[in-house]
C-alpha cells in the first residue's frame, strides 16, 4: 500500500466514473465478489508487528485506475495492541466462516474494514459497530498481478495469440481469437499490394 511513483500522464491514473476495487474472498467454501460502496468501506494492512504492537496502514477503500492497479486517496497509521487486534480479528473472522479463523497476525495481512466512522481505538473495543473482513489472499493477488503487470514487457498480438493458443482448447481459442480480430483494427502490410 505504499505510494508508488507517479505515472507520468496523469490521464492514466484517472477513469471518467470511481471504480471500487471488489475482491474475491473464500467464505463458506464458494468464491463471493465483495461488493463496494467505498464510503463506509476502509483497507488496512499489517505494516508491521514489535514488542506486542501492530502497526495497521489504513487507507479509505481503494479505487481502480485505467490500468487496474490500486490507488488509496487516504492513508494514516494506527497502533494496536497485538493481543487485543488477534483476538477481534480472529473472532471476526470465525463470524464471516472464513478458513484458519485463529491463524496469528502477520505483516502483510489485509483487512477490510466496515464501520461508518474512520476506523481508530474502537476497532479493538466492544463498542465497535461494524466489520472486519480478512481479504489477505484477494490483496497478495493484487499485489502479484501489479508486480507482475510492471515487470513483464507487452505482447504483440501475435504472440500473445501464440501463447493463449498453447494454453487454451482450440474451439475457445477460436472464438477468442475472432473476437480479437473484430475489435483490432486492420493490418495495413496485409492488405497493402507490392508496386510493379
Amino acid at each position: 500500500m505504499y505510494k508508488q511513483r507517479s505515472v507520468e500522464q496523469e490521464s492514466f491514473n484517472r477513469r471518467e466514473h470511481d471504480v471500487y476495487w471488489s475482491p474475491r474472498v473464500d467464505r463458506d467454501g464458494k468464491l463471493n465478489v465483495v461488493t463496494r460502496m467505498g464510503k463506509t468501506d476502509w483497507y488496512a494492512v499489517v505494516d508491521d508487528i514489535a514488542e506486542g504492537t501492530v502497526v495497521l496502514q489504513i487507507a479509505s477503500w481503494p479505487k481502480l485506475d485505467k490500468g487496474n492497479h490500486l490507488r488509496f486517496d487516504v492513508i494514516y497509521e494506527k497502533d494496536y495492541l497485538l493481543d487485543e487486534l488477534q483476538q477481534v480479528v480472529n473472532r471476526e473472522r470465525a463470524q464471516h466462516g472464513q478458513p484458519a479463523a485463529d491463524r496469528p497476525l502477520r505483516i502483510g495481512d489485509a483487512f477490510s474494514i466496515q464501520c461508518e466512522d474512520r476506523p481508530g481505538g474502537n476497532v479493538i473495543s466492544s463498542e465497535f459497530k461494524g466489520s472486519i473482513l480478512d481479504i489477505t489472499a484477494a490483496a497478495r493477488e493484487q499485489a502479484k498481478v501489479a508486480m507482475y503487470g510492471a515487470v513483464a514487457r507487452k505482447l504483440s498480438p501475435n504472440e500473445a495469440s501464440d501463447r493463449l493458443k498453447s494454453t487454451v482448447h482450440p474451439d475457445r481459442f477460436q472464438r477468442i481469437a475472432k473476437a480479437r480480430d473484430q475489435l483490432l483494427p486492420p493490418d495495413p502490410k496485409a492488405t497493402a499490394r507490392p508496386e510493379v
